[in-house]
């Protein structure tokens, strides 16, 4: 609340500015994330705990697929690479070098299959295929060729220093690729562009050149800079499409829930423990506020909320109340693989179509009444300016607000307090998809992140236009002058 005169505010944003003992029913304060939400009434208990079969299931290759529903999997012996989406059969379109196997790969927006290998020896290869071709193999039967730049090198090796031995790779939304050494713990990231040789001028070397002609190279280079939580054991990884990484963790501590930390704008956040869950052995993106994990021999995908902060408090997350179903596909034969490894959302598993051939589905949630349909909830006290005569002036409510759900906050003024607490005279502001009546107040969503200029907000999720950020109105009372 924003006082006209002198600007003051007045804030609710604590459990105990709420009346809550008598809705803890249906409603509930979320510590973490700092805000007031509908409880779940869906109980998540004996899961899976079995840490060393999960470990067992993580090591599985997973598929990688595109943008444009392509995909690539490995065979039964671990070294050819199988495509297929868009012919009736799949085809090899990679083969290993003997005594290689696939640890994993993932397909990124360019068009670069990256490839994880590993010998006998144990030792880590990244193969850079470039799918797109090169201007060696003739590939330029489509518009503007000319202007793009591919490398001469349809595959492209690259192999860690000091001693690196990753086993994980997601492509990332910006280019490239990140990988983890999940052993030692160590990050590695190919940088740089998949392109041609190109002409170069030569010049003078009394010719100052502030750098390098032409496109950089792809490379990999150390992300010392990345450091995970110390004693925990690192288990799977996923990308979005905002350029993000969830990684999936155990604690050392066998009876605490695995955790996650998201990896953002070159910083590793806090770990995210996630309620009963001790054993998962995949980890994939729903949306950009939800995480999927998978574990042994369960029937459905378990999705808990993402933390948009970095570091918050060490509590638990507990599980959305909605059901993601998953259908392993005939005869249950694609029962505890991993999640397909890919930039778009959902998340896909692997299945099988209705014939028995070999498909990806998404994973999407099944209509499931774990929550109430509606509640109401008191402040626990009058907010008093303190002065005669105060004007209250503007409403800002910072809320997520997802389709087809909507707030009404009832308001009321008065100089003397007893008229409030015995005969107040409410005015409704609607926000969200609440039916609209007859002159009633509506709050409009606002593009910044709050009222307050340069200020984050408080808000756990990104701000989307109409469903979640600072809404604000106008206070009044409809019929008044």
């Amino acid at each position: 609340m924003i006082d006209a005169n002198q600007q003051r505010f007045w804030m609710l944003s604590r459990e105990k500015q709420f009346v809550l003992a008598e809705r803890s029913d249906v409603l509930e304060w979320h510590d973490t994330l700092g805000v007031l939400r509908f409880r779940s009434n869906r109980t998540v208990d004996n899961l899976p705990a079995d840490r060393n079969k999960a470990k067992q299931l993580a090591n599985q290759t997973p598929v990688t697929f595109d943008a444009f529903g392509t995909w690539a999997k490995v065979d039964e012996a671990g070294s050819k690479i199988l495509a297929g989406g868009v012919l009736p059969d799949p085809i090899e379109i990679f083969s290993l070098p003997d005594g290689e196997k696939v640890a994993d790969m993932a397909m990124n927006v360019d068009g670069v299959l990256y490839v994880v290998s590993r010998n006998v020896q144990n030792k880590s290869t990244i193969y850079c295929i470039n799918r797109r071709g090169s201007k060696e193999e003739g590939k330029k039967g489509y518009i503007g060729y000319e202007d793009m730049r591919y490398d001469t090198e349809v595959v492209k090796i690259l192999k860690p220093e000091n001693g690196g031995q990753p086993d994980r790779i997601v492509a990332l939304a910006q280019g490239g690729a990140l990988l983890l050494d999940r052993q030692n713990k160590r990050f590695w990231q190919v940088i740089g562009e998949s392109v041609r040789d190109q002409p170069v001028d030569v010049y003078p070397h009394t010719t100052p050149r502030p750098c390098a002609d032409g496109p950089k190279p792809q490379e990999l280079i150390d992300r010392l800079d990345l450091q995970l939580p110390q004693n925990y054991e690192a288990i799977d990884m996923a990308a979005n499409p905002q350029g993000e990484v969830a990684v999936l963790l155990y604690p050392p501590e066998a009876d605490k829930p695995a955790a996650v930390v998201l990896i953002k704008e070159n910083k590793v956040g806090a770990p995210v423990f996630l309620h009963n869950a001790l054993a998962p052995f995949s980890i994939g993106w729903v949306d950009d506020e939800e995480w999927a994990l998978l574990f042994d021999a369960t029937k459905e995908a378990y999705v808990y909320p993402v933390s948009y902060q970095l570091d918050i408090p060490d509590k638990a997350a507990s599980p959305c109340g909605r059901r993601y179903p998953v259908n392993w596909g005939d005869r249950q034969s694609f029962k505890n693989k991993k999640f397909c490894n890919g930039l778009s959302h959902p998340v896909r598993y692997q299945s099988t179509d209705n014939k028995g051939n070999f498909k990806l589905r998404p994973l999407h949630p099944l209509s499931f009444p774990a929550y109430t349909t509606n509640a109401d909830v008191e402040a626990a006290q009058i907010i008093d300016s303190g002065e005669p005569n105060t004007i209250w002036h503007r409403l800002y409510l910072e809320a997520h607000l997802p389709k087809g759900t909507g707030v009404i906050i009832h308001l009321a003024a008065a100089e003397d307090e007893q008229v409030l607490q015995n005969s107040p005279e409410w005015a409704p502001h609607h926000f969200g998809a609440v039916s609209p009546g007859h002159d009633i107040s509506r709050g409009t969503w606002l593009k910044d992140a709050s009222e307050v200029p340069f200020f984050p907000g408080l808000l756990y999720c990104r701000p989307k236009k109409n469903t979640a950020g600072i809404f604000t109105v106008l206070v009044q009372r409809p019929g008044y002058v």
